[in-house]
């Protein structure tokens, strides 16, 4: 993997603002894995104010129940995980809830 691209390298959400835009090809031609550059994308979306595409990233509801933060096409994240090497959205959500 390239160094910089696992969203886990930045320390601020400047340096991830920084990668993310030499990141989002990289998972195409091999150089980074998919998950880290879809959790990435989501990170920095979310930062700047933007709903994620993916789903990655989750907050408290008022019931104390993690849920996914808003997402551009909720309808439409329904294959996207899997492509991304991801399990779906509500098994991860469920997954979540019930450690919580």
């Amino acid at each position: 993997m390239r160094p910089g691209c696992s969203p886990s390298t930045p320390t601020t959400i400047g340096a991830s603002r920084d990668t993310s835009s030499t990141c989002s090809p990289l998972p195409q031609t091999g150089a980074a894995d998919s998950q880290h550059a879809a959790l990435l994308e989501d990170r920095v979306r979310l930062a700047a104010g933007v709903p994620q595409v993916f789903g990655t990233q989750l907050g408290w509801s008022a019931d104390g129940r993690p849920d996914p933060l808003p997402i551009v096409e909720p309808a439409g994240v329904g294959g996207q995980p899997a492509a991304w090497g991801f399990e779906s959205l509500e098994a991860y959500v469920e997954r979540l809830r019930a450690r919580a």
